[in-house]
């Protein structure tokens, strides 16, 4: 958002820390798919993560 509105110069800076070779993998359109599986393994594992605390906490 600061990058939008003018007030930072870094256009990504979630992806800051990351090496260079990792962040062009991830602007690289090819990997989209690649990009979107982990994504969804992400949430997948988040959710079920999330579950399996909630009925430990019971």
């Amino acid at each position: 958002m600061d990058y939008l509105i003018g007030y930072s110069d870094i256009r990504e800076p979630y992806l800051k820390h990351l090496p260079e070779e990792i962040r062009d993998f991830i602007h690289d359109p090819s990997n989209e798919p690649y990009l979107g599986l982990a994504m969804d393994i992400r949430e997948r594992t988040a959710a079920v993560g999330s579950t399996n605390y909630k009925e430990m906490k019971r």
